[in-house]
């Protein structure tokens, strides 16, 4: 269990990370990436960390009309942000929305973004590796790929600074291993404390 103090320091740490200023009704998007880091950031860095020899770790950081539909109800419709698992409907050209049409021109962004991950993906599919040469680098030679508008790359410690050196300091400082529900929980408590 959790000392008071420890848990008034994790209170601290995190309002510290994640709400800057003023907690307010505008800290919708702040409590989304708290949660999104805790059940899906954190424990994939770590899961990468932990198989860094096998992994080719990425980002998918596109935003872009293929996306899955939102259902969230107003004002949250409103946020442009990645959804966790977004870039299925890039890989297997699903979606409810028309396609390749978009605002009556070609979407040339969302058909490039389809087209590499589909080569990426089934070239892992046939061979282990997403690509035939050195451009994309498995996690424990450094690197991990950011898929937006332009694929670029981030190198595993900026990575880890982003994902994962915080909540590991978090777990390490707790005295508890975290897994999501207790996560989950954490965050709960949170958001009750500052309310």
């Amino acid at each position: 269990s959790i000392s008071y103090n420890t848990m008034t320091r994790l209170q601290q740490d995190i309002q510290k990370r994640y709400f800057l200023d003023k907690f307010d009704q505008d800290k919708v998007l702040d409590i989304l990436n708290l949660y999104t880091d805790t059940m899906f950031s954190y424990p994939a860095a770590k899961v990468s960390n932990y198989f860094a020899n096998l992994t080719y770790g990425y980002i998918f950081n596109f935003y872009g009309s293929w996306a899955p539909a939102s259902y969230a109800s107003f004002p949250y419709t409103m946020m442009k942000t990645v959804n966790h698992w977004a870039e299925i409907p890039y890989i297997f050209y699903t979606t409810g929305l028309s396609r390749p049409l978009d605002s009556c021109s070609l979407n040339t962004d969302n058909i490039a973004v389809h087209t590499r991950l589909v080569n990426w993906w089934t070239t892992f599919a046939k061979t282990g590796a997403p690509v035939a040469d050195a451009s994309w680098k498995k996690v424990a030679d450094g690197g991990y790929l950011v898929i937006d508008s332009s694929t670029s790359s981030m190198n595993v410690s900026e990575f880890d600074r982003k994902y994962y050196d915080f909540w590991a300091t978090v777990e390490r400082n707790s005295g508890f291993y975290f897994v999501a529900n207790r996560m989950s929980w954490l965050l709960c408590i949170f958001i009750v404390i500052l309310f």
